[in-house]
């Protein structure tokens, strides 16, 4: 190829061009993920109706049903974890506002139907809800939140705020609380994944209990003086020692005058 058959491609044509072929990418992606996702049904399916067959006519604890049992549970997750990746892959980017901090992701590891009525809200270093940014989440669990961080000036322009992620319910209580810190800046886009631990995700967070309504819930029997229980033979006392010296035996009498007394 000589020079004069060189062409010059500008940057916003290569940035064009990637950008349709990410776009294309996810789409495929997608499509396999979601073939996969019927696939994995479809032998599911087949291992419960064998393994409802089987337990008709073999003990629980039969080798056969256990095994079963562990490729079902497989299954289950390879489908969870690809019905996420569909999710993931179907999340767009969304368009940057200049005047608010936009923050979009997704709640992964929520049972079916406990994301109803849950909303992913921003708050403060003290915990506390900062109000107008409720988001509802999502059956998927995707979510989008935007925020417009406040202006700060001398000092505290140099400061950066934090906010943290909670995920509430209809009555604004806290189900999860994500531990990270986030700086909102306007005109920015984060994407955030947020993962629940197994068996806490529908669990509204309480106060920790004082040290005074411990002490009062202290179960009788920790305590070093224990009532006797009625009906109940008392434990016999161990003999107390007397302080008392013993007994000396009863000395001879001695005879008149002193002397010895004859052998």
């Amino acid at each position: 190829m000589t020079r004069d058959q060189e062409t010059e491609v500008s940057i916003p044509e290569i940035d064009r061009a990637l950008r349709q072929g990410i776009g294309t990418a996810d789409r495929e992606r997608g499509a396999g993920l979601d073939i996969l996702v019927h696939l994995v049904q479809a032998r599911e399916t087949g291992l419960q109706r064998e393994y409802d067959r089987l337990s008709k006519v073999l003990p629980s604890t039969d080798p056969r049903l256990e095994g079963i049992a562990l490729r079902l549970e497989a299954a289950r997750a390879l489908r969870e974890e690809a019905a996420f990746e569909i999710a993931r892959t179907s999340t767009g980017v969304p368009a940057p506002d200049k005047e608010a901090w936009t923050l979009y992701g997704l709640v992964r590891g929520a049972g079916p139907g406990l994301l109803e009525d849950k909303s992913v809200a921003l708050a403060d270093a003290r915990g506390a809800i900062i109000a107008g940014t409720e988001t509802p989440v999502e059956k998927d669990g995707r979510f989008l939140l935007r925020f417009k961080a406040p202006s700060r000036t001398g000092a505290e322009a140099r400061q950066t705020p934090e906010v943290f992620v909670y995920l509430i319910d209809a009555r604004r209580r806290a189900v999860y609380k994500d531990a990270r810190a986030l700086a909102p800046e306007n005109g920015r886009i984060t994407y955030l994944e947020i993962t629940l631990p197994a068996g806490r995700e529908s669990r509204p967070s309480t106060p920790p209990r004082s040290a005074a309504t411990e002490a009062t819930e202290t179960p009788p029997e920790s305590r070093r003086t224990r009532r006797a229980t009625p009906g109940a033979p008392e434990a016999e006392s161990p003999p107390r020692r007397s302080a008392r010296r013993p007994a000396q035996p009863p000395e001879a009498d001695a005879p008149p005058g002193g002397g010895r007394s004859p052998r």
